[in-house]
């Protein structure tokens, strides 16, 4: 499966209440046009940020999951760490 960027990613400022002053959110497109909303850590923000710049719009399944997670705050949460744990 194949997973094409669209538009640009944004951030989203989170309720004070929340762990995190906010996050990132990108929105992807499949060939057969469904549309996910899915979230971003530091990391994902960072890697995906250098693939656009290389010009690429479309990732594969292996990079859409390591690069984002399920649109909740507790799948971000989750990611943020299990990167924290990766050393430098």
């Amino acid at each position: 499966m194949e997973y094409e960027v669209e538009g640009d990613l944004r951030f989203a400022r989170d309720d004070s209440s929340m762990p995190l002053p906010g996050h990132y959110e990108a929105t992807f497109r499949t060939r057969d046009g469904v549309v996910l909303e899915r979230y971003l850590t530091d990391k994902g923000r960072a890697a995906l940020l250098r693939i656009l710049d290389e010009g690429r719009r479309v990732l594969d399944e292996r990079e859409f999951t390591d690069l984002t997670t399920a649109p909740t705050l507790e799948h971000l949460l989750a990611a943020f760490d299990a990167e924290g744990g990766e050393g430098g």
